[in-house]
């Protein structure tokens, strides 16, 4: 009767690593709005496996919330596995410019730390 709040309950109880897929699609079906569970469906998408479901709904949780910062991050470590530096740089400075303009810092320190190692001098 009420899947939203089925949703949050579900997210509070599982947490994002341990809510199936199928139930963040579900709530995201309902929310199509909502960037941070476009994200989160993105990350569970990547990490069971599908990252090109998983960037689809990263870029959707960036036309809903263009400075999301965990969107750009995930975006970036997608582009840094794919080889592509410099796409993955241009997520990790959005989602420094985005966590520090949103005092996130967790999601600024992880985009410095990616960004000293594409800045490493190769040994």
């Amino acid at each position: 009767e009420h899947p939203e709040a089925l949703c949050g309950a579900s997210l509070v109880l599982h947490g994002v690593d341990g809510a199936p897929v199928p139930l963040l699609a579900f709530c995201a079906e309902r929310r199509p709005g909502d960037a941070k569970l476009r994200s989160d469906l993105g990350v569970a998408r990547a990490l069971g496996g599908d990252e090109g479901g998983g960037r689809a709904e990263f870029e959707a949780a960036l036309r809903a919330d263009p400075a999301l910062p965990q969107a750009h991050l995930s975006l970036g470590f997608l582009a840094l596995r794919a080889g592509r530096a410099p796409a993955a740089r241009d997520h990790f400075l959005a989602a420094r410019e985005a966590g520090r303009s949103r005092r996130q810092w967790e999601f600024f320190a992880a985009a410095q730390a990616s960004l000293r190692e594409l800045d490493a001098p190769e040994e």
